[in-house]
């Protein structure tokens, strides 16, 4: 087997696509095509899912309380939860209907201007003091 110079072609820009009979504005031209089709079909099932699954949940309003720290009132059908978030962990703070949290927020929008989550718990935020009270200092585990 003798490979010549004649057996052997060289690869150029031009001869790449040369058996198939495409060029390079073909090739960029399809990828822009199928690109634009999937974005548009992107856009249209977000919209449906928009208007069919807004119904059942929402996220009403977020208070950020410092870094990776937040508030959310989340409604979930026909109740409102308040929710602590805390970087990996999240406690429900209160739970009320939604007819509650509606009244709560036109009479605030009524009465004089509150900060954020402090019209919705005018006493400090319901933590639990019971944890707190019981416990006691901490044992000395350097001295046995």
């Amino acid at each position: 087997m003798n490979l010549g110079s004649g057996m052997l072609a060289a690869v150029t820009a031009d001869t790449t696509f040369a058996g198939s009979g495409m060029s390079w504005w073909q090739t960029i031209g399809g990828l822009l095509v199928v690109f634009g089709l999937l974005m548009v079909s992107l856009k249209l099932l977000g919209k449906l899912n928009r208007r069919q699954g807004g119904a059942e949940a929402n996220v009403l309003t977020v208070w950020p309380l410092g870094p990776k720290r937040e508030i959310q009132v989340l409604r979930l059908g026909d109740d409102v939860h308040y929710i602590y978030r805390h970087e990996n962990a999240m406690v429900l703070l209160k739970q009320e209907p939604l007819v509650e949290f509606e009244r709560t927020r036109a009479a605030t929008v009524q009465g004089p201007e509150t900060a954020g989550w402090k019209r919705f718990f005018p006493n400090g935020l319901p933590f639990p003091m019971s944890a707190a009270k019981s416990a006691g200092p901490a044992p000395d585990l350097t001295s046995s």
